[in-house]
């Protein structure tokens, strides 16, 4: 399947191991083989792991997404976080 969409995955690695480890077996499977770029505070074996580089803040948010949305090489981004269940849809 061609896909036309990068997810943009942003962490702080603050939930529950347990939420962590369904929410990523449920967005690989919403993603369908869609590329995955993730940043995350501390390594994650998800996607391409990017680690971030700059103290919590709002504006840290958008600096992040930037940078994945640089390393993205597709028409499109999609940005999720690790608090939100993602469908196919």
């Amino acid at each position: 399947m061609k896909h036309d969409i990068t997810a943009i995955f942003l962490t702080n690695n603050e939930v529950p191991k347990k939420w962590m480890e369904f929410h990523n077996k449920v967005l690989l499977k919403a993603l369908d083989g869609a590329p995955l770029i993730t940043l995350s505070r501390k390594p994650i074996d998800l996607g391409i792991n990017i680690l971030q580089d700059e103290p919590k803040s709002m504006s840290n948010i958008y600096w992040q997404l930037l940078r994945g949305a640089k390393m993205a090489t597709t028409d499109y981004i999609a940005v999720v976080e690790d608090d939100t269940l993602y469908s196919r849809e």
